[in-house]
């Protein structure tokens, strides 16, 4: 593996895990309104 492509896989991974982490953030938010409800 290149370093040019160790960094692309680098990058893809840190954009999944912004994603992943939105997400599960986002879900935390909507249980939390759900059971306040």
């Amino acid at each position: 593996v290149t370093f040019a492509r160790r960094i692309e896989i680098l990058k893809q991974k840190s954009i999944f895990t912004r994603i992943s982490g939105a997400a599960t953030i986002m879900f935390i938010l909507v249980e939390e309104s759900s059971y306040e409800n």
